[in-house]
């Protein structure tokens, strides 16, 4: 298997599925395998790899889990195999470093061909992962709800197949392709697994998958460690017809966010901006079944990028523009909204108070930044971004998460996170739209670097993305549209 690069060590790539394991190396031609099933625990698995690898030399080992994973580890026994993988230590049991990935997670990493795929693996169950120029996200959505209560992987997994026939299934896996494709909006779909040999035909932006690919997979968790952190970086711009369609691409982030997050840290931390068209998110997000039913909402803590200094009641309260038709209408328990204080008499002692609130909810130490996994920003005519705007020392806090300040251009205070705290998320979203706000934009994104003029400049995440979600009206004065 030729990836085109020059791998430095020899790999072994297991992967783990529900009726084989199999195990190739780099460097070998023969894919080896042996039968797994209800009865096959992590030490047999681990016996039986050994076994049949044992005149090949390796030096690092990829493992392919199915189910999902957690800084490196199971953190959850899988469907169809027996007990004893979580908390088992693979890399003393096979005497080499291992890295292990979601199995899906693994294919679809082998399967990239650079945008954003989503993966889709028909075998014993329904296994999902996006990948988005690079970066790997294990969706885990068998388990979600799909109709009649049964789970997607019920339907289009193995059970399903039994139980409804070759010709309802492949109805059934058409419209599960056309539903999350619409969802999720990749450029292109790749559907893997051993099932995926009995569709007949597939949607035109769809291909079949290779199960080689999750050896590839495996092999790139170890070729690509060292660029790694350059996969999680730079700015993605996506431009489209109108406000419409912004809300729509922003749902389909905020859902992959979520999923991952909780997947990877049993936990999604989002922050949440004033303004019209993030508004239209959070009423879609909090009316479209697609996202109401699918969202891990007790999962879900949810805090503000900034805030007026007023009432939670009071009409420019951002906090009442989110909560209004989104977080009261969702299943989200009440501990989980984390809002500013902005009633407080002295807007100082709500910014302190609202750092307190971060210092808890992140268990942060003393100079530690709170990781948010997404940020929802806008973009104001002026450049501002939060609450950071044009010549304001709130511009270039740094010993602070939170600062309130006296802004003139709105005649009011404001309380907001500091530039520090905004880069430091995971994955930041900048929602914009309007002819009006086309010098702004393309001042942030294409003029000289003047932040102190144009402070939406200053947010360059230091480790993870950043997404600006354009419609065609404010990115009309963008020379290069598509450059990130």
């Amino acid at each position: 298997m030729d990836d085109g690069r020059d791998f430095s060590v020899n790999i072994l790539s297991i992967d783990v599925g529900g009726t084989h394991i199999k195990a190739l190396a780099n460097g070998q031609s023969e894919v080896r395998k042996v039968e797994s099933g209800p009865s096959m625990t992590a030490a047999m698995m681990v016996e039986a790899v050994k076994r049949m690898t044992a005149d090949w030399s390796y030096d690092v080992v990829s493992i392919g889990y199915p189910g999902p994973v957690v800084h490196g580890a199971p953190v959850k026994e899988p469907a169809n195999l027996a007990p004893g993988w979580v908390g088992f230590d693979f890399a003393a049991a096979l005497g080499r470093p291992v890295r292990i990935i979601n199995d899906a997670a693994m294919q679809a990493l082998g399967s990239d061909q650079g945008g954003r795929m989503l993966f889709l693996g028909l075998g014993t169950g329904l296994g999902s992962a996006m990948v988005v120029n690079g970066r790997v996200e294990p969706l885990e959505l068998a388990h979600l709800p799909y109709k009649r209560k049964r789970s997607y992987e019920d339907v289009v997994g193995l059970r399903g197949l039994r139980r409804i026939g070759k010709k309802k299934w492949r109805r059934e896996v058409s419209v599960v392709i056309a539903q999350l494709a619409n969802a999720l909006e990749p450029d292109y779909v790749v559907i893997g697994g051993g099932n995926a040999k009995l569709l007949a035909e597939l949607p035109s932006n769809a291909r079949l998958g290779d199960n080689a690919n999750a050896f590839l997979g495996g092999f790139r968790l170890w070729a690509d460690s060292a660029s790694a952190d350059q996969a999680w970086t730079g700015a993605e711009r996506r431009i489209v017809d109108s406000p419409e369609e912004i809300v729509l691409a922003a749902a389909a982030e905020f859902y992959l966010q979520a999923i991952s997050a909780v997947g990877n840290a049993g936990v999604f931390r989002v922050a949440l901006s004033g303004g019209s068209t993030p508004r239209g998110l959070y009423e879609l997000l909090a009316s479209d079944p697609t996202w109401r039913t699918h969202i891990p909402w007790y999962r879900t803590h949810v805090f503000w990028g900034d805030e007026r200094h007023v009432p939670p009641d009071h009409t420019d309260s951002n906090f009442r523009s989110a909560n209004d038709g989104f977080l009261a209408s969702v299943p989200m328990p009440q501990a989980n909204i984390h809002r500013v204080h902005g009633e407080m008499p002295d807007a100082a002692e709500a910014a302190a108070d609202y750092e307190r609130e971060l210092g808890d909810q992140f268990r942060l130490a003393k100079g530690e930044l709170p990781r948010f996994d997404l940020i929802v920003l806008g973009l104001g005519e002026d450049g501002h971004t939060a609450s950071l705007f044009p010549g304001t020392r709130a511009l270039w806090e740094k010993q602070h998460l939170v600062v309130s300040h006296r802004v003139d251009q709105v005649a009011g205070d404001r309380i907001t996170l500091t530039a520090p705290v905004l880069n430091n998320a995971a994955c930041i979203m900048f929602m914009v739209s309007g002819v009006h706000k086309a010098r702004a934009l393309a001042a942030t994104l294409e003029g000289p670097h003047e932040p102190d003029h144009w402070p939406a400049q200053m947010i360059k995440p230091t480790r993870g993305r950043l997404i600006w979600l354009l419609d065609r009206a404010a990115a009309q004065g963008l020379s290069a549209p598509n450059k990130g």
